[in-house]
C-alpha cells in the first residue's frame, strides 16, 4: 500500500504547477464565466481530498477552507480570495513535501475476514486510492462513480459494506444512504460517509439519515480500514443471528429489525408487540409462533428473551388477540411463561422506539393480570421515549462528566458516574451498561487499560472513546483494544448522542 501512495503523491508533485494554473486561470475567469465558476470549485473540492491522502495534510486543510470560501464569496470578491490563499497553497505545498507522509510507516495490514466493499465516488483518482488500500488489504471493491443505480447494484451484490462520497453528481452521498436505508433488502449493509465537508451539521445530517459512521477526507487508510473491520464484523454477526433453524428464517437482529421497520411504517402504520418467552423454551416458542406469522411480518429478537413484531396494517386489537389466540395454541410446556404486549404506531418512521417502549409496559401489564396478551393504545408523541438502556460515563474531569450525564440523560438514558479507570472497571461489572463513554487520560487505570481487561469480557457493553488525543496512533490502537467509535474532543454533545444511538441501534 505504502509503494501504491508513494507513486500516487510522486503523480501529484508532478502535477502540483500545471493545477495551480488552472486555478489561476479558472478564478480569472470565473467572476464572468458561470461554468468556471462551477468547474473551479470541483477542482478546489478534488484538491482538498486528495492532496492529504497523498501525504500533503495542509494542503489539503488549506483547500478545503478556500472552497468554503469560494461557496460564500461573490464574484468580485474571487479574485482577491484567490491571490492570499493560493499563495497560501503554495507554501503549504512546500512544507508538507519536506515531511514524511504519516502512511510512509504503514505496517502490513494484519489478516482479517475479507469484505465485499461497495464503494461510490465520482473522483477517480479517489476510487483508484479506495480500489488500492481495500486490495492491499485482502478485501474485494466493487466499484461505481455515482449514486445512480447504487440501489439496484447494492441489491444484487449484498455488499459487507458500502462506502459512499457525499459530494457526488446527480443524486448525493445523503440522499443515496437515505434511499438504501428504507429499502428493506439492503437497510441493513453497514455505510460509511465520506466528505471533506466536515461541519457538525452535515456529520449529524449523516447519521441521522442511519449511515453506520461518517469520515471526512482525506482518508486515513490505516483508520478506514479498522472501521471496515468493526463494521464487517456486525453485518456478520447480523447475519448470524439471521440464519436458518430446521430450515426457517431466524428472528432478525434487533438493529436489522428496527431498520426494517422503519422502511415499512415510511409506508403505512402498524401495530408493534413485545413478546416474552420462557429462557429455556425460547427457540420451541418462536418455532411455534413462526407458523402463524404472516409472509409481511417483521420479527426480531429484541433480547434473548423477548421477540419484538411489527404488523403492518392491524390495529393494535386485532394484533392483541391475533397474539391471544397464538399463545393459547402454544403446546402446554412452553406456553407458561409467554405473555405479549401490543401498541400502535402511526405512520412515521421516527414512532418505533417509543411503540417499543409502550408495548414493553403492555406486556408487563398482561403479565401482572396473567392474560396472554395486552394493549398499550395511549400514544404519547411529545414525551421523550425512555430507552430503558444505561450508559457509564467515565471522565475525570467534574465539568465534563456533569455535561456528558446531563445530555445522555436527556436523550432517554440511565447514566452511572466513573471518575478513574478503577471505578469504571467496577461500576461495568455492577451495573452492567448497556454502553461506556470512556475517556483515555483516567486516574489509576486509564481508558486503554480498561479497554484491554474488557476485550475479552464476555457481554462487554459497547465502547465510545471520548477523548483529546486526536493522534492515529491513539484512535488505532483504542480499536485494536476493541473500541466500537472514537470521539475527538472538543466534541458536540448532539454528534455523541447520535453516535451512541447508532451504536444501541
Amino acid at each position: 500500500m505504502a509503494a501504491f501512495l508513494r507513486g500516487a503523491r510522486q503523480k501529484f508533485i508532478v502535477g502540483f504547477q500545471a493545477t495551480i494554473e488552472t486555478f489561476e486561470t479558472l478564478f480569472a475567469q470565473s467572476d464572468k464565466d458561470p461554468a468556471a465558476a462551477a468547474e473551479l470549485l470541483r477542482r478546489m473540492h478534488r484538491l482538498a481530498g486528495l492532496a492529504g491522502s497523498v501525504g500533503f495534510p495542509t494542503v489539503s486543510k488549506r483547500a478545503a477552507a478556500l472552497e468554503e470560501t469560494l461557496g460564500d464569496a461573490s464574484p468580485p470578491d474571487r479574485l482577491h480570495a484567490a491571490k492570499t490563499a493560493l499563495e497560501s497553497i503554495r507554501e503549504a505545498y512546500t512544507t508538507d513535501l519536506t515531511l514524511a507522509p504519516a502512511w510512509s510507516s504503514i505496517a502490513e495490514p494484519r489478516e482479517s475476514a475479507a469484505l465485499r466493499v461497495l464503494i461510490a465516488d465520482d473522483d477517480a483518482e479517489q476510487r483508484t486510492l479506495l480500489t488500492q488500500c481495500l486490495l492491499n488489504a485482502g478485501h474485494s471493491p466493487i466499484v461505481r462513480d455515482s449514486g445512480v443505480g447504487l440501489l439496484e447494484c447494492a441489491r444484487v451484490e449484498q455488499p459487507s459494506v458500502i462506502l459512499l462520497d457525499v459530494n457526488m453528481p446527480g443524486i448525493d452521498g445523503f440522499g443515496t444512504c437515505q434511499l438504501l436505508k428504507a429499502d428493506a433488502e439492503t437497510c441493513g449493509i453497514p455505510i460509511v460517509l465520506m466528505s471533506t465537508r466536515s461541519a457538525l451539521n452535515d456529520r449529524l445530517a449523516g447519521l441521522s439519515l442511519g449511515a453506520d459512521d461518517y469520515l471526512c477526507k482525506p482518508i486515513e487508510f490505516p483508520e478506514l480500514l479498522l472501521r471496515l473491520r468493526l463494521l464487517g464484523v456486525r453485518r456478520e454477526a447480523q447475519q448470524d443471528t439471521a440464519t436458518c433453524l430446521d430450515g426457517h428464517a431466524r428472528p432478525l437482529a434487533y438493529e436489522t429489525f428496527l431498520a426494517r421497520a422503519r422502511a415499512q411504517l415510511a409506508r403505512a402504520s402498524a401495530s408493534i408487540a413485545l413478546v416474552r418467552l420462557p429462557t429455556y423454551q425460547a427457540d420451541a416458542a418462536w418455532t411455534a409462533i413462526r407458523e402463524d406469522t404472516r409472509h409481511r411480518d417483521l420479527v426480531g429478537w429484541y433480547d434473548q428473551s423477548h421477540l419484538v413484531l411489527l404488523l403492518p396494517e392491524m390495529s393494535a386489537l386485532d394484533a392483541r388477540d391475533r397474539l391471544s389466540h397464538i399463545i393459547q395454541r402454544l403446546p402446554g410446556a412452553v406456553r407458561r411463561g409467554v405473555h405479549a404486549g401490543v401498541a400502535s404506531s402511526p405512520l412515521g418512521a421516527w414512532a418505533i422506539e417509543a411503540a417499543i417502549a409502550d408495548a414493553d409496559e403492555a406486556l408487563a401489564e398482561a403479565r401482572s393480570r396473567g392474560e396472554a396478551a395486552a394493549i398499550k393504545s395511549a400514544w404519547r408523541a411529545r414525551e421523550a421515549p425512555k430507552t430503558g438502556l444505561t450508559v457509564l460515563v467515565a471522565d475525570d474531569d467534574p465539568d465534563m462528566a456533569r455535561i456528558l450525564d446531563a445530555q445522555i440523560q436527556a436523550a432517554g438514558y440511565r447514566t452511572v458516574l466513573a471518575f478513574d479507570g478503577e471505578d469504571a472497571l467496577g461500576a461495568i461489572e455492577t451495573s452492567r451498561p448497556d454502553a461506556v463513554v470512556l475517556d483515555l487520560m483516567l486516574p489509576k487505570m486509564t481508558g486503554f487499560d480498561v479497554l484491554q481487561a474488557l476485550a475479552h469480557s464476555p457481554g462487554k457493553p459497547r465502547t465510545l472513546v471520548l477523548s483529546a488525543r486526536s493522534r492515529e496512533d491513539d484512535i488505532t490502537r483504542a480499536f485494536e483494544l476493541g473500541a466500537d467509535d472514537y470521539l475527538t474532543k472538543p466534541f458536540s454533545p448532539a454528534e455523541l448522542v447520535a453516535r451512541l444511538s447508532r451504536l444501541l441501534r
